[in-house]
């Protein structure tokens, strides 16, 4: 990585404390690319907080220099660089007595930004979030945890940041809800070319979002890489015992790429199609469910032939009984990371999208069969993208 491409760079960085005591973070060196998902973890007290926290100088530098687009934090106006930078901790910092809108907006308007662009920015984040616009009238206390977590995303994105710090924003969160958030933060960062630095002590949340991993102990990087170069060439013991043995045992087939098995010809229709239409390519076809697209082949749901049999003499298009809530996958995401769900649920396909949420694919419960059989055996044999053709 060369220097311009760093978006946060430590040199020789120590903190301490206390004089007395020994230092919280120890020399760190490290470079954070623009545009990287970057996982700071390790053990509690390890120094990965701490390390975060001078990247916006809410905690004073005892030693060494921090860069942030090159320039040097300490001769930069804390309040200022902090404005630049967005912020999300683990309880979410809204104010309770603020409207969601009037919460997202605090750093546009600090910023003097007129109400023409806030009115624009904020429409525009409420749909990324997928959240009804009706919600930017209500406060905090009117959303549940996971919905308050993300206008607290929201809000580190209002201003435009590129740069986002992320301090187990997902910690106290029940699993369902922490998923949920951990994809629609990967999916934000990729289609708006953010750079995330993200705290987390959960092992799995670091190896499903990161594209840089940093493992802490004792204030020290311990090792720092992709997370699949991780799991194959773990530094020492301290490494492999963080990751745990099932981890390291299922490395080999939990590091290969959706994009590696999905079949790339996925039976779909047209959001404007007749049901007759419909009926004749489950036909041809030989399936029971049709992918939907609109013009531009983004996903918009599936129907299925229990509903059109229903239907059929009461509506006439597709869009009529089209049903829109359906889990996807994305071509650079990890099967460790939705394997187990694949193959423990009753699901025999999950359809791929990229980034803009067009459909490119679709993962079959067979193909991830067949590649746990090939790992477990050592078998070549056949060909794991031809294993099911969905029909």
């Amino acid at each position: 990585m060369t220097e311009d491409t760093a978006c946060v760079e430590f040199r020789h960085v120590t903190k301490i404390y206390n004089k007395s005591q020994l230092p919280a973070v120890s020399d760190i060196n490290l470079k954070i690319a623009r545009g990287a998902f970057c996982c700071l973890i390790g053990t509690s007290g390890s120094g990965k907080t701490t390390l975060m926290r001078m990247i916006n100088r809410m905690n004073p530098i005892t030693k060494g220099t921090v860069l942030v687009n090159g320039q040097d934090v300490k001769n930069l106006n804390p309040v200022n660089l902090r404005r630049h930078i967005g912020y999300v901790i683990q309880s979410n910092g809204l104010m309770p007595h603020m409207t969601i809108k009037d919460n997202i907006t605090i750093v546009p308007r600090l910023l003097k930004w007129s109400e023409d662009k806030i009115e624009q920015k904020v429409q525009e984040l409420i749909q990324l979030a997928e959240l009804p616009t009706e919600f930017l009238n209500r406060y905090p206390a009117e959303l549940s945890g996971g919905q308050q977590q993300r206008v607290g995303v929201l809000r580190a994105l209002a201003a435009d940041q590129d740069l986002i710090l992320m301090d187990e924003p997902f910690g106290a969160l029940d699993p369902i809800t922490r998923e949920t958030l951990q994809d629609f933060v990967k999916k934000l960062q990729t289609q708006l070319d953010k750079t995330i630095i993200f705290v987390t002590h959960d092992m799995d949340e670091a190896l499903k979002l990161a594209t840089q991993m940093v493992i802490m102990n004792e204030g020290k990087v311990i090792q720092d890489d992709t997370p699949v170069n991780i799991l194959h060439q773990p530094a020492n013991e301290f490494v492999k015992n963080l990751l745990g043995e099932d981890r390291l045992e299922e490395a080999q087939h939990y590091t290969v790429q959706v994009g590696e098995i999905m079949l790339t010809d996925p039976v779909k229709i047209n959001i404007g199609a007749s049901l007759t239409q419909a009926l004749s390519v489950m036909k041809n076809r030989h399936v029971d469910t049709l992918l939907v697209t609109d013009d531009s082949n983004h996903l918009k749901g599936f129907i299925s032939v229990s509903k059109l049999d229903k239907r059929y003499h009461h509506v006439d298009s597709v869009s009529d009984i089209l049903e829109t809530k359906l889990a996807t996958l994305h071509p650079d995401s990890y099967l460790r990371d939705y394997a187990g769900k694949i193959l423990q649920g009753n699901m025999t396909y999950v359809p791929v999208v990229d980034h803009q949420d067009k459909l490119v694919g679709i993962v079959t419960r067979s193909a991830l069969v067949n590649l746990v059989y090939s790992t477990i055996w050592g078998s070549t044999e056949g060909n794991i993208q031809g294993a099911d053709k969905h029909e």
